[in-house]
């Protein structure tokens, strides 16, 4: 869900359910964990509320995988030079 509100911007919990084949209110419960871990906001107009996705919210996610993915790189290529043994 977070995928497809970041490829196609802000988008309804109606038309989130419509294209996640789970019920509204997983949806719901979804988008309101996603809401607490602040990589969404919620904006309400009318009885609809529109969800999008908050990019600075993965900033931590990214330095993480920065830091890992260079230790898991240099991890590979020890790996494969005792590949000769």
């Amino acid at each position: 869900m977070l995928e497809y509100l970041v490829r196609e911007g802000e988008q309804s919990v109606h038309a989130l359910t419509a294209i996640s084949e789970v019920s509204q209110p997983m949806v719901s419960r979804h988008l309101g964990k996603l809401k607490r871990a602040n990589l969404v906001t919620a904006r309400r107009s009318g009885r609809e509320t529109y969800y999008s996705a908050r990019a600075k919210g993965l900033a931590p996610v990214v330095q993480w995988m920065a830091v890992y993915g260079a230790l898991w790189s240099q991890r590979f290529t020890a790996l494969e030079e005792l590949d000769g043994y």
